[in-house]
């Protein structure tokens, strides 16, 4: 009997060799889901920090697209700065060209535009009237 004994421990250590390896790769299993989990979080919020930029610039572009309404009978052609609150201004509203001047604290329509004219030729224009005005007063 003793000899039986002895052959069934021959074989202990290739069964407790097998129970540690199960316990291992079991151990080992986990470690690896763990790390693709955090694999699969860091991805996926990289993918979200990089969808952001991209839908706030395409939101910014299809902004001005709008479906269903007409678009804005105002457009801005010229805009001339004369100090650092003060501008002229070219618009055209409905086919209709004006000269607007703008402060701080208003805007006043200066001049109705006929057809095209050159926003240069007006402040040249505009300057030999103050210039006349200027002499008149000094004389």
């Amino acid at each position: 009997m003793k000899l039986k004994i002895v052959s069934s421990f021959k074989y202990y250590p290739i069964i407790v060799g097998m129970l540690l390896a199960s316990e291992l790769s079991a151990s080992g299993i986990e470690e690896m889901s763990e790390a693709s989990s955090l694999w699969k979080m860091f991805l996926s919020l990289s993918f979200v920090l990089v969808l952001i930029p991209i839908l706030l610039f395409s939101y910014k572009k299809l902004q001005n697209f709008r479906i269903g309404q007409n678009k804005s009978t105002i457009d801005i052609l010229t805009v001339q700065s004369l100090g650092t609150k003060e501008k002229l201004v070219v618009v055209e509203v409905e086919g209709q060209r004006l000269l607007l001047g703008v402060t701080s604290n208003s805007i006043t329509t200066l001049q109705e535009l006929g057809g095209k004219t050159n926003f240069s030729e007006l402040i040249e224009e505009e300057n030999r009237h103050q210039n006349s005005l200027n002499e008149q007063k000094n004389a």
